[in-house]
């Protein structure tokens, strides 16, 4: 599965208007087919594809955790001599600060 299609999901997943009274999801992603007579999951690919190109350029608060998540992640480097390089699970450690960051900062008291 795509970025973009985990991001349309988790869009889909949590919209209200697929969602009974008591908040159970009434509808699945695969209810409807992504066809041009069903336009639903192009909609939302559609909305997921905005939003992760808005994601391209990080905010400073998230350089700065990704900067700090990495950094770590080259120290941990010289404990394990058997890797010898930076590698995967250490720049996904770094995505996930920068992410992380990014929600703290919408769930932040001051954010628009």
């Amino acid at each position: 599965m795509t970025m973009i299609e985990k991001m349309a999901r988790a869009m889909f997943e949590d919209d209200p208007a697929y969602k009974d009274s008591a908040g159970n999801q009434r509808h699945t992603w695969d209810d409807w087919p992504c066809n041009d007579l069903e336009p639903r999951r192009h909609w939302w690919l559609q909305k997921a594809t905005v939003a992760l190109a808005a994601m391209r350029e990080p905010t400073d608060t998230m350089r700065a955790e990704m900067v700090q998540a990495y950094a770590a992640s080259i120290v941990a480097v010289t404990k394990r001599p058997e890797d010898g390089v930076v590698n995967s699970r250490d720049t996904d450690a770094a995505w996930r600060a920068g992410i992380d960051a990014a929600l703290a900062e919408a769930k932040a008291p001051d954010a628009p």
